[in-house]
């Protein structure tokens, strides 16, 4: 074999060897970042709820079906509940944990709240000492 056969034929082997033996090595950047979780009840969630839609038009003291939902709080016709942490959110779906007070002795338990029919419904579940052992459904009071 020729000489200047043999050094081209050498320098490609060396130039795919190079090309080949580098992996590209993950960055800082290319990790993901996790968003963290919201410090408050999402907007999407907040307002008033009725059991009923009588719950959404009774005067104050008569719906007792009633649940009003703020940046941070849940408000119950006989209770309220402070948000203590954040455990999971995304669209349509919020879990925390909450401190009730009010009638009856304070506890603490997991509430999952979940929107379904574009927002016009809210499915709450609680989990814990003293948790209403079926989900409660609301309508979204206008």
């Amino acid at each position: 074999m020729p000489v200047s056969r043999l050094c081209v034929t050498a320098a490609a082997v060396a130039l795919l060897t190079a090309c080949n033996s580098s992996q590209p090595q993950p960055t800082a950047s290319a990790t993901p970042t996790p968003t963290p979780l919201p410090t408050t009840i999402p907007a999407e969630f907040q307002g008033r709820w009725g059991l009923t839609a009588d719950d959404c038009t009774a005067g104050k003291g008569k719906a007792e079906g009633l649940l009003t939902i703020n940046p941070d709080t849940l408000q119950l016709s006989d209770s309220s509940a402070t948000l203590q942490q954040t455990v999971e959110a995304f669209t349509g779906r919020f879990r925390g944990t909450f401190k009730f007070a009010g009638k009856g002795a304070a506890r603490t338990t997991d509430e999952v709240l979940d929107l379904r029919n574009n927002g016009q419904t809210l499915v709450r579940h609680e989990f814990g000492d003293g948790a209403a052992p079926l989900p409660s459904t609301y309508m979204k009071c206008t």
